[in-house]
């Protein structure tokens, strides 16, 4: 069973702060391209996917 992975666990991966990572989630905001790229490591997503969600479809579950 895949594990899921929520916001505050992924806001110790990235060093960000919890709040921040949790508007990443709803689309309050964008990531940089250097956090792209940390979220693409963790969760296998393609890093465009998190800078460009309109274009390329929302990553998050």
């Amino acid at each position: 069973m895949k594990k899921r992975i929520n916001h505050k666990m992924l806001a110790e991966i990235l060093g960000q702060h919890p709040l921040h990572v949790r508007r990443l989630r709803i689309g309050e905001c964008l990531p940089r391209p250097n956090k792209a790229l940390l979220l693409a490591d963790s969760l296998g997503i393609p890093p465009y996917h998190f800078m460009w969600p309109e274009r390329y479809g929302n990553p998050w579950p």
